[in-house]
């Protein structure tokens, strides 16, 4: 009877040791991984645009918060992302500044974009 329970024992430990975890899920699925830098700088008189780039793990939306600063595209899927940025012409005599705003389910990024005169 000892033997019995003792090799029951064993058989337990082994099958409470498997290698395979099925209650675990991915923590890192709304993450976002800036690949290019976090801040873009234009000339007054600016035409030409200037990419952001990024790795976002789930679906993603960006926003501008100037109307004088535009996104090619503002939502996307999970994966490698690209976001041309353009400026309209600064007719002001003050350097002027913007925040990109990356998000997904459970992240956010920042990006600057300064303008000069």
């Amino acid at each position: 009877m000892k033997r019995l329970l003792y090799i029951l024992a064993i058989i337990t430990l082994f099958c409470s040791c498997s290698k395979e975890d099925h209650g675990s899920t991915e923590q890192n699925s709304g993450t976002i991984t800036m690949t290019s830098g976090t801040e873009l700088s234009f000339a007054g008189d600016a035409t030409a645009g200037k990419t952001i780039s990024f790795t976002a793990g789930s679906a993603w939306n960006a926003s501008s918060n100037a109307a004088w600063c535009k996104l090619s595209t503002t939502s996307g899927g999970e994966g490698n992302a690209t976001i041309t940025v353009t400026v309209d012409k600064n007719q002001t005599d003050e350097t002027r500044n913007a925040t990109i705003t990356i998000t997904t389910q459970n992240a956010s990024a920042n990006v600057t974009v300064k303008q000069g005169v």
